[in-house]
């Protein structure tokens, strides 16, 4: 994988993982969604895990040098 593309993998975990985390916050202070916010929270939580784990990959993947231009 090229050095762009683990950058910008690493960059979309983050943006998920941000979003599921800010969205939790907001969740658990909303009074309008009482009803559902277990269910609210639950998908968030997979949102902000999904981003955690594309972001660990993104930086953890082996970067391939030789596909890089100067």
């Amino acid at each position: 994988m090229s050095l762009r593309k683990a950058n910008q993998l690493a960059l979309w975990g983050f943006c998920a993982s941000y979003i599921g985390l800010m969205g939790l916050l907001v969740a658990i202070n909303a009074p309008f969604i009482s009803g559902f916010r277990r269910s609210v929270v639950l998908v968030l939580g997979a949102i902000a895990l999904a981003g955690l784990a594309v972001m660990l990959i993104g930086r953890l993947t082996k970067v391939d040098e030789s596909d890089e231009s100067a």
